[in-house]
């Protein structure tokens, strides 16, 4: 039996009335998928939610905070004063603040001076004379050799003495090795040798 152009039509629009149901589903479908692909969008989603804090967790939060912004006060109080302060109030409120730092400055003070000294000692006459030895020239002077060697035992006194601070902390390397410099300076004020001297400049090394 052959259909009509008419029931061919009727036909037609129930099959596609059938359908759209199931490509809305789909469209659905991968509207859901997209989303789940999506992370900025699941978070304004879960930010849509509300959390709940228990009130025990909010009570320790609030405690920090005012913790917090109490030692922030009391430091801009303390700084306030302290810029205040005049040299006398000072010393007799932190006079074991104000000699330790003394002690490192001086530390720091002998250190730069030594540095700078070791370096032109070869230069002068009488460190010439008393250890120098003939050039082809005819004049004094003291091997590169030996000079090199000066300059690196102290630079190896330094690298020793950072390791022990490693170990014992920075105070009780210090403290001993500026007590002990002050036998280790006679090693290069009495060297007859340049052996001697090497040997004091290593041990202050160690000092420094």
């Amino acid at each position: 039996m052959v259909s009509s152009p008419e029931d061919r039509s009727q036909s037609a629009d129930v099959v596609s009335s059938s359908e759209v149901p199931k490509a809305d589903h789909d469209i659905a479908d991968e509207k859901d998928d997209h989303a789940a692909s999506d992370p900025e969008k699941l978070q304004r989603q879960g930010d849509e939610q509300t959390t709940q804090i228990d009130p025990e967790v909010a009570k320790r939060i609030a405690a920090n905070v005012e913790d917090f912004m109490r030692l922030v006060r009391e430091a801009n109080e303390a700084n306030d004063r302290e810029r205040d302060m005049k040299l006398s109030t000072a010393v007799k409120i932190y006079p074991k603040a104000i000699g330790w730092s003394m002690v490192l400055s001086s530390c720091l003070i002998m250190e730069g001076y030594q540095t700078s000294v070791i370096g032109s000692y070869t230069a002068y006459p009488a460190f010439l004379k008393k250890f120098g030895t003939p050039a082809p020239n005819g004049m004094l002077q003291i091997p590169a050799n030996w000079q090199n060697g000066i300059t690196g035992a102290k630079n190896v006194g330094e690298i020793i003495a950072g390791w022990l601070s490693e170990i014992y902390g920075y105070r009780w390397t210090i403290l001993p090795g500026l007590i002990a410099i002050t036998a280790f300076v006679f090693f290069p004020f009495f060297a007859p040798t340049l052996a001697i001297f090497l040997v004091g400049e290593f041990f202050q090394g160690m000092a420094w």
